[in-house]
């Protein structure tokens, strides 16, 4: 699998980690790698569909690794993480995709629930790029997939959409931090799909997250304040969240 057909995109010697890969957004993102010539690297907690993903893929030439895991938990993503790293040695696109959640007016979640649905679609992402991002030596992207419920009022998914805003937010920050001898990150951001209406920006790291923009602000700063040092910003698969 060397090009995809229809574009001619060739990702020969490019290792990517797709999360929620077993079904839906996260399976066709992870076919179109694949069919463009990258290795992947594949998670999900449902093992039967992700085993005939990968098996799918691994029939068509892919080098595929696949792993049934939680993103909500850490131990499991360093775990994938470091087998990555062990089998292709870097990682040149990190695919945030996972995420879920469940309908429910926010007076109706309980902590549990609020805890389960920041693990799963901030907390999971978080962990993935900070994991992923020292195995992008030679540079990579972050994509994290977002929903339209970042820019809305969300009755029924207020924490979910919560959550998908601060992603939103992240991926600026990390656009503006991604430097290296100041040569800063981009930020693009696709248009929402017409018909699922996800949404999503990639951060394009340039070598590694090496350094902030800034220092940390001193005690007593405007910036620690929060007010007067902002920098001007650059202009689901279903997966059940338990314990409501």
């Amino acid at each position: 699998m060397t090009s995809h057909p229809a574009s001619g995109i060739t990702l020969s010697d490019h290792v990517a980690i797709v999360t929620g890969a077993a079904q839906g957004l996260g399976e066709a993102i992870a076919v179109g790698l694949a069919g463009a010539g990258a290795a992947v690297a594949l998670c999900d907690r449902q093992a039967d569909r992700l085993d005939r993903v990968a098996g799918a893929l691994r029939a068509q030439g892919a080098d595929v690794l696949a792993s049934v895991l939680d993103v909500r938990d850490v131990g499991a993503v360093q775990g994938f993480v470091a087998e990555v790293a062990r089998r292709w040695g870097r990682v040149d696109t990190l695919v945030n995709n996972a995420g879920g959640g469940f309908v429910a007016s926010f007076m109706d979640v309980s902590a549990n629930g609020e805890a389960a649905l920041i693990a799963e679609n901030f907390t999971s992402a978080t962990c993935f790029i900070r994991h992923t991002v020292p195995l992008m030596d030679r540079g990579g992207s972050i994509i994290n997939l977002t929903s339209v419920e970042a820019f809305r009022a969300s009755p029924g998914f207020g924490i979910y959409g919560a959550m998908k805003a601060a992603l939103e937010q992240l991926t600026k920050t990390l656009a503006l931090e991604a430097l290296t001898a100041g040569d800063p990150g981009q930020l693009h951001r696709p248009r929402r799909h017409p018909v699922t209406r996800r949404g999503g920006a990639v951060v394009h790291v340039r070598r590694r997250l090496l350094r902030p923009l800034r220092g940390p602000p001193a005690a007593g700063s405007r910036r620690a304040g929060g007010r007067g040092q902002r920098r001007a910003l650059p202009g689901q698969p279903d997966v059940e969240v338990p314990d409501r």
